[in-house]
């Protein structure tokens, strides 16, 4: 799965060119690969609870990695569009919450094991296929947050060309509508020292 993540982080670089010419904005783009990375992920994780076979379900895993890959640099490039000057402090956010996720699943994973855990005369079964659909669910909301939280093409054009008009004088951060930020009050970006 790995590999095939991988491997979805350059198609999604490779595509990202194409997809920004056919749909005529880079927001665009970064809309429909993060839902499509997403969503199709999503769907990949259900099939892999359907298969019977074991290497065809590490396939199917392997390509729910490449598909929520094509999903990265869209989420990296979006931190850059909204950020501006402050994308480190945006690009750690939304890091640091996905390293919170990433140790709060394992924990919730055991906790939803043990408590789904059959026991019987032929053995113990653990429901894995659970586990598989929450995270299904997971991306699923996601792909549906994604229209929402990716940058929309009027708003990013309007923030670049605001940063980029010539200064007269006055800050081109001033022309900048208050940012709110995610665990603070609004905030004036040309206030803020911009």
């Amino acid at each position: 799965p790995l590999f095939f993540g991988g491997i979805g982080s350059i198609l999604a670089g490779l595509l990202s060119a194409r997809l920004d010419v056919w749909l005529g904005s880079i927001a665009r783009t970064r809309r429909c690969l993060g839902v499509l990375g997403m969503g199709a992920a999503g769907v990949m994780l259900l099939v892999s609870i359907q298969l019977h076979n074991p290497v065809a379900s590490v396939l199917a895993i392997g390509l729910a990695a490449l598909c929520s890959d094509l999903a990265m640099p869209a989420a990296w490039g979006a931190c850059m569009d909204i950020g501006g000057r402050h994308t480190g402090a945006l690009s750690g956010s939304m890091n640091m919450m996905g390293n919170f996720g990433g140790m709060v699943g394992p924990f919730a994973v055991g906790l939803i094991l043990a408590a789904t855990t059959l026991t019987t005369s032929t053995g113990t079964t653990k429901n894995w296929e659970l586990i598989f659909a929450i995270s299904s669910a997971i991306l699923t909301l996601g792909t549906m947050t994604a229209t929402r939280l990716l940058p929309r093409p009027s708003r990013v054009s309007t923030a670049l060309a605001a940063v980029t008009r010539p200064s007269s004088g006055i800050s081109s951060l001033s022309l900048l509508p208050p940012v709110k930020l995610y665990f603070g009050r609004p905030v004036n970006l040309a206030a803020a020292g911009g």
